[in-house]
């Protein structure tokens, strides 16, 4: 995985899991869904993937979603682009 400028990189086993400390694939997150909650991911090149989502959250009339990141300065510089781009949009990290 190439770096991310000002952000680093995922680490490795931190990629598909549900946190640093209890790793585990994305897709064995879910046990138990709601038929009215739908639930997707696209992997996209990091350089491209404010643009993509912001395609999809126009596309799709997205009004609520929750978008993961491997780093805080990954989920801040996404906050800050959706912010600049008119989105409304707010950013929670894990370690609070």
């Amino acid at each position: 995985m190439p770096a991310r400028p000002g952000g680093g990189k995922c680490p490795p086993g931190l990629q598909r899991s549900r946190t640093a400390t209890a790793p585990g694939r994305i897709g064995r997150m879910a046990t138990v869904t709601v038929p009215t909650i739908e639930q997707s991911y696209l992997e996209v090149d990091w350089r491209s993937k404010t643009e993509v989502l912001a395609r999809l959250i126009d596309f799709h009339d997205v009004r609520y979603g929750l978008i993961f990141g491997c780093t805080k300065a990954q989920v801040d510089e996404l906050t800050e682009a959706l912010l600049a781009r008119g989105y409304s949009a707010d950013k929670l990290h894990g370690d609070m």
